[in-house]
């Protein structure tokens, strides 16, 4: 598991991808489609602009001994925050994630040693500081992709999807909707040869019997994971395909 200090720097080198990615898109850019329904990518640019504000605000609230909302009127407010913002020119969403971003590292940045531990509160979970980073690292990458300029699942650092990837299939069986009783699922990675049995209610390591056998690099294996199309996935020896290619709507994220 990486240390604190190389997750900064790796949340710091997906944040430079991302802004050049971005820099030279036009106002008819931010107005195009991303690969998330009903988002534009200024709705994702201005997510991820509110997301490091968020992650800024949960910060100065653990330091001072408050726990704080992640984003003003919860849920409900993040939404409302992310499409005030999307319509804005290019030049003005570029600049408010330059600057929110940069804001982010600098806090990070002068954090004393010890309230790396202290807790904050998300809108789903309470997390330690530290967790905040790898979050912020997960929202980077993932929407990354998600803006359709050019970056994808393949383009991932091998280091984020060694810690993602796992993270992702061991999360599994808590977050099953409606899967088929019984069914298993082997998946895997043709990255490193590691694999992984999943059902309804559990969780196993190494290459029992399934009814199907997902395999993919990790990358494709965590982009569909994580709902983000099925590209270079294979479906080997399944009694039922269609069921097999199902999983990530089983087991999908919130």
């Amino acid at each position: 598991m990486p240390t604190p200090t190389q997750e900064l720097e790796y949340v710091r080198l997906a944040t430079r991808r991302l802004l050049d990615s971005v820099a030279s898109l036009t106002d008819a850019d931010v107005r195009g489609p991303s690969l998330l329904p009903g988002w534009s990518r200024g709705h994702v640019l201005t997510h991820l602009a509110r997301h490091a504000d968020a992650q800024r605000r949960m910060l100065a609230g653990a330091i001072a001994g408050r726990q704080v909302q992640q984003y003003p009127g919860g849920a409900s407010g993040r939404e409302r925050e992310i499409e005030e913002g999307a319509y804005r020119r290019a030049s003005e969403l570029l600049a408010d994630l330059r600057s929110a971003t940069a804001s982010l590292e600098h806090d990070w940045q002068a954090l004393p040693e010890h309230a790396w531990h202290l807790m904050t509160t998300t809108l789903r979970t309470h997390q330690a500081v530290r967790d905040g980073v790898r979050a912020r690292w997960r929202e980077v990458e993932v929407h990354h992709v998600d803006l359709a300029a050019g970056y994808r699942p393949a383009d991932w650092p091998e280091e984020f999807v060694a810690v993602f990837l796992p993270r992702a299939i061991c999360s599994l069986p808590t977050r099953a909707r409606d899967a088929p009783e019984g069914y298993r699922w082997r998946l895997h990675d043709e990255t490193n040869g590691a694999a992984w049995r999943i059902t309804r209610d559990s969780l196993a390591h190494g290459h029992g019997p399934a009814d199907a056998e997902i395999s993919a690099a990790g990358g494709q294996l965590l982009a569909w994971l994580l709902g983000r199309g099925a590209h270079g996935i294979q479906v080997k020896n399944a009694t039922d395909p269609g069921t097999a290619l199902r999983l990530p709507e089983y087991f999908p994220f919130a």
